[in-house]
């Protein structure tokens, strides 16, 4: 991992920037590629569902990203991630609501178009009652 370092491109990470040039000057070589090792973005593999979309929403833009795939993450990993990205928020319960509400609203909608296409394909098609009539 100390031969992936590069200080003259590596050290522009994000947390290496926020550390004061006093700090960072007192760090060797090692342990400026042991903080770059943990700090450096984790590699995102591949999942079967990975849908990410940004919408325009008043002015600004809204991220939405759906990821799904078989769980690797430790259960250490699954806790800690839990605590820092509860379910329960404000935000997430509002959310929630929305899309349950959207998706009612386009079921109904549906709903009525597969109910007047029924309609509309009965009244066309003959009527088959099973009663045979004698001649």
């Amino acid at each position: 991992m100390a031969d992936e370092w590069n200080p003259e491109v590596d050290v522009k990470n994000e947390i290496l920037d926020r550390l004061p040039p006093e700090i960072l000057d007192t760090f060797t070589p090692e342990q400026r590629a042991a903080l770059w090792g943990a700090a450096k973005p984790s590699t995102w593999r591949r999942h079967p569902i990975d849908i990410r979309l940004s919408v325009p929403l008043l002015g600004s833009r809204l991220f939405l990203a759906i990821v799904s795939g078989v769980e690797r993450r430790s259960p250490d990993r699954r806790r800690r991630d839990s605590q820092t990205h509860p379910l329960l928020t404000g935000s997430n319960i509002f959310f929630l609501i929305v899309i349950f509400a959207v998706a009612l609203a386009v079921g109904s909608v549906l709903t009525d178009i597969l109910r007047w296409l029924t309609d509309a394909f009965s009244l066309t098609a003959p009527m088959a009652t099973g009663i045979v009539q004698p001649k």
